[in-house]
C-alpha cells in the first residue's frame, strides 16, 4: 500500500512539471499573439483535461497530507478511502481501478435517475399553467423511457424552453429575497426541493452534504453543466479525429461526466454514445444547462436487467 502511496506521489509530481510546462506555452502562445515559439497553438482537449486533472490533485493532496499527520491515520486511511474515494488524488489510483469505479457508478446512477424521475413526475401531476402541452410531453418521454423504450435526447429538445423556465438552476437569491414564502414560488417555478437536487448530484457524481441547500446543490450542478459545455466544445474541435484518439478510459469517462452509461464495454457503442450526445447540444440554439443536466438522468434506463 506504502509502495502505491509513493508512486502516486512521485507521479503527481512529474505530472505538475509537465502541468506547469503546459502552461507556460499557453503564456508564450498569447504573448506572441496566439502561437508559441515552437509553433505550437492552444492545449489540446487532453492537455487541458491534464492541467485540470493535475490541479485537482494538488488540492486533493494538501488535506490527505493533513490528515496523514494523524496520529492512528494510517489504520484508518483504508476506511475513509473506501468511502470516499475522491479524498485521494487521481496518480493514487490505477488505471484499471477508475474504469471498474466508474462502471459500479452506473448503479448508482440508475438508483439516482429514478428517484428523480419519480419525484419530478409527482410535481409535474400536480402543476397547471399554460406550459400545460410541455408538460405532458414531458411526463410522455418520462413514462416511455421508465418502461424500458429507449428514446434518443435529441427528442427533448424542444423542451429545452420549458426546462429553462421551470425548472431554472439560475438566479435562487432573487426569488429568496422577493419576501414570497417557499411554497408559492416553488409551485409557480417547479424549483426542485433539496432531495431532487441532491438526486443530480448523485446521478453526477458530485459531492453534496447530508443536509443539502440550494445553494450547495445548484452550484455544484451549474459548475458541472458548465464543465461539460467547455468539454462539447473542445470534441468538437478536435474534428472526426477524437474517436481514434481518445482511449476506452478516456472514452469511459467521457461518458461519465455526461451522465451516459458506462456499464458497457464495447468502444463502438461508448463512440456512439458521445455522437449522440453531440448531435443533441449542437447548436443552434444552444441547449441550456437545464436541460444538459436534466436530460441524460431522465433518459437512463432504470428497469432492472
Amino acid at each position: 500500500m506504502w509502495a502505491q502511496y509513493w508512486g502516486g506521489t512521485r507521479q503527481l509530481w512529474v505530472d505538475a512539471g509537465a502541468a506547469r510546462a503546459l502552461r507556460r506555452r499557453v503564456r508564450e502562445s498569447m504573448a506572441s499573439g496566439g502561437v508559441a515559439a515552437d509553433g505550437s497553438v492552444a492545449l489540446s482537449r487532453r492537455e487541458t483535461r491534464f492541467v485540470r486533472r493535475v490541479a485537482d490533485d494538488v488540492r486533493a493532496l494538501v488535506p490527505f497530507l493533513a490528515f496523514f499527520m494523524l496520529p492512528f491515520s494510517a489504520y484508518a486511511l483504508p476506511v475513509i478511502v473506501r468511502f470516499f474515494p475522491g479524498f485521494l488524488p487521481s496518480t493514487y489510483h490505477s488505471s484499471s481501478y477508475r474504469v471498474a469505479q466508474m462502471q459500479k457508478r452506473q448503479k448508482v446512477k440508475v438508483e439516482a435517475a429514478r428517484q428523480l424521475r419519480d419525484a419530478l413526475s409527482e410535481r409535474l401531476l400536480a402543476t397547471e399553467g399554460p406550459s400545460a402541452r410541455e408538460r405532458d410531453l414531458l411526463l410522455d418521454f418520462i413514462h416511455r423511457a421508465a418502461a424500458g423504450e429507449a428514446i434518443p435526447l435529441t427528442q427533448l429538445r424542444p423542451l429545452d424552453r420549458y426546462f429553462a423556465t421551470h425548472l431554472k438552476l439560475l438566479d435562487l437569491e432573487p426569488r429568496r429575497s422577493s419576501g414570497a414564502s417557499l411554497g408559492s414560488w416553488l409551485g409557480s417555478t417547479l424549483w426542485l426541493c433539496p432531495a431532487e437536487l441532491r438526486a443530480l448530484c448523485t446521478f453526477y457524481g458530485l459531492s453534496a452534504l447530508p443536509l443539502p441547500t440550494f445553494d450547495h446543490c445548484a452550484n455544484q450542478l451549474i459548475l458541472h453543466a458548465s464543465r461539460i459545455q467547455h468539454d462539447d466544445k473542445l470534441l468538437v474541435q478536435e474534428g472526426d479525429r477524437w474517436p481514434t484518439e481518445l482511449t476506452d478510459e478516456e472514452l469511459l469517462e467521457a461518458c461519465d461526466e455526461r451522465g451516459l452509461p458506462t456499464d458497457v464495454t464495447e468502444r463502438d457503442r461508448l463512440v456512439a454514445q458521445i455522437n449522440q450526445w453531440l448531435a443533441f447540444r449542437r447548436p443552434p440554439p444552444p441547449v441550456s444547462a437545464e436541460l444538459t443536466l436534466f436530460a441524460p438522468a431522465l433518459a437512463t434506463n432504470t428497469r432492472a436487467k
